[in-house]
């Protein structure tokens, strides 16, 4: 059963300079930039998608970042097309530089209740544009837009919820998070860059495939399956203490 989604942003701190992926999770003393997963479980965002080499956090939440196959946190470069060459889960954020521990992959049922199940999920995300890159924008549970500022929920265009750089660094001090459209990468095929948005969970499907979540302008879906050697987004998160 597919759960079809609008869409938000909930973002986080920038990276210090000189520690490329220290986010400072521990000074972030605020719930309103938590995200509930469960009944039970929150979590913040991190900065932004994995960087190319799988190791460190892009800058800006805006910029695409790397694609990797599914599990691959102790070898990020394997573009082996062999799903076999994928026999399990090694999370991206137990081999992360300089990060404190604790990152990690949402799995599937995570992202189905963040964006599906939470208290006023379906006001809490939208397709939109940020620095001119088209993604998803999720927002915390505990939302409050800053003065001037209006948000849309829903999945209608990419046209809806534009915010230029500096307006989204207002949304980003209220917990709004950014996941770029950057589409996947299969073979030697190039991905379509502002097209989709293909973000790999932590759930595998039998041998060969595993669970990711995906966008598009007007629909979201929270458990599609693919080839593990489909290289897609990460976004890892960090719980709440």
């Amino acid at each position: 059963m597919f759960f079809v989604v609008l869409l938000c942003a909930a973002c986080h701190k920038e990276l210090p300079e000189g520690n490329p992926s220290d986010t400072g999770a521990d000074s972030i003393q605020d719930n309103k930039l938590a995200f509930s997963v469960s009944p039970v479980k929150k979590v913040y965002f991190a900065p932004g998608n994995l960087d190319v080499q799988g190791r460190v956090f892009v800058k800006n939440e805006w910029e695409y970042g790397g694609y990797f196959a599914w599990g691959t946190g102790n070898e990020p470069n394997n573009t082996s097309m062999d799903n076999s060459d994928y026999p399990s889960f090694h999370d991206w954020g137990d081999y992360l530089f300089y990060a404190e521990a604790g990152w990690r992959t949402l799995n599937m049922p995570e992202w189905g209740y963040m964006l599906v199940y939470r208290k006023d999920a379906e006001l809490k995300k939208g397709t939109g544009t940020v620095n001119g890159i088209h993604g998803l924008i999720l927002l915390p549970d505990r939302w409050s837009a800053p003065e001037g500022m209006v948000f849309s929920p829903g999945c209608i265009s990419w046209g809806d919820n534009v915010f230029n750089r500096e307006q989204w660094e207002r949304m980003k001090v209220e917990g709004a998070v950014f996941l770029p459209a950057a589409d996947y990468v299969w073979d030697m095929m190039p991905p379509h860059l502002g097209a989709s948005g293909l973000y790999w969970t932590a759930t595998p499907e039998g041998d060969s495939k595993a669970y990711y979540v995906c966008f598009y302008d007007g629909r979201v879906y929270t458990s599609e399956v693919n080839q593990r050697c489909f290289r897609l987004s990460v976004r890892l998160v960090r719980d709440v203490d």
